[in-house]
């Protein structure tokens, strides 16, 4: 577990990354990290003036709980009360014990299908506590995050997919549909158990793992009319080939998808293990960049950005539309 920064700018479709940055391996202070990658602390000033970079932080989203349903076409006033109902029914804990995130699709035969996200509230506000004394402009779902990555990065742009991000101890498994996060589970296994161990040990840690994935899949209960692509997320080093082909001979339509250097500038100095290495910050970094407006936001009720406005017209300003940087620290819990 440790805290890793990128500082990122991207002008037209090139990505230049002027710095990285990781700390030691269990040092999960976010106030000592802030400081080490440039940010001041408990300085209001600064979070308010136009000059600062966006810094966007990723919320693990291992505690979140997803789910995924259908409400018949409402007005928009009805649509929010609709869905909080359904969210309600489905919480395992009393509603103000609970946040509660959303997005709709496009409305289809009378439809409208919602993606929801929950966390449990005391989670939640004790993340932004560790976080707000430097003041981020945006918090994030790391799921999101792995979704836009594979997307712009390791070429994972089928519309239906499933990307798998395998961590050193944890995986994410997230299920995307036209592009978009529907739902995400966490399993208790990394590379770690594929590398470095007896022989034996790693046939059975692969075959567990390929039947966790098979039964996340069978759970997501994805439509069999749906053309679906698995991606899992790679460095090109042969575990996760061979990690790939035990899922493709399971039946999945699975690829192990590389980063693709050519999409950052020379100057960056990255060869696709490093880009490997920081695949989360860039990914959470391109969100800010690229936002939509449409990101499943769990803090909108705790925590409020300073000078949300401020920042987010420079963002967008047309002196900096050429090369936008974004700021990013991630932490793994």
């Amino acid at each position: 577990n440790k805290l890793k920064a990128v500082d990122i700018r991207k002008q037209d479709t090139t990505i230049e990354v002027l710095m990285t940055k990781s700390g030691e391996e269990n040092n999960l202070n976010w106030q000592d990290f802030a400081t080490k990658c440039g940010l001041s602390i408990h300085s209001t000033a600064e979070a308010e003036s136009e000059n600062r970079k966006p810094v966007v932080v990723g919320y693990d989203s291992a505690g979140t709980a997803f789910s995924r349903v259908n409400i018949p076409e409402v007005e928009d006033k009805e649509l929010e009360s609709m869905v909080n109902l359904q969210a309600e029914s489905r919480l395992p804990l009393p509603a103000n014990q609970m946040e509660i995130a959303w997005r709709a699709d496009n409305e289809k035969e009378g439809q409208i299908a919602i993606t929801i996200a929950a966390a449990r509230r005391q989670q939640v506000q004790g993340f932004v506590d560790k976080i707000i004394s430097f003041k981020p402009t945006n918090i994030f779902l790391d799921c999101e995050g792995i979704v836009k990555v594979c997307k712009e990065i390791f070429s994972g742009n089928a519309q239906n997919a499933v990307i798998i991000n395998t961590d050193s101890r944890n995986t994410q498994i997230c299920l995307t549909k036209k592009g978009e996060l529907i739902n995400a589970v966490a399993l208790d296994m990394g590379i770690e158990d594929f590398t470095g161990v007896e022989a034996e040990e790693q046939s059975e840690n692969i075959e567990r793992f390929v039947q966790d994935t098979r039964s996340i899949v069978d759970l997501f209960g994805i439509d069999k009319s749906d053309k679906l692509h698995v991606f899992i997320l790679s460095d090109g080093s042969d575990t996760y080939n061979d990690l790939a082909s035990a899922l493709k001979y399971e039946g999945l339509n699975a690829t192990a998808a590389k980063p693709d250097t050519k999409k950052f500038n020379a100057k960056s100095k990255l060869t696709a293990e490093d880009i490997f290495e920081y695949r989360l910050q860039i990914g959470l970094a391109l969100m800010i960049i690229e936002t939509t407006g449409k990101e499943l936001n769990l803090f909108k009720n705790i925590y409020k950005p300073f000078a949300e406005e401020k920042q987010t017209h420079s963002l967008y300003s047309p002196k900096n539309a050429g090369a936008i940087a974004a700021q990013v620290l991630i932490i793994f819990l």
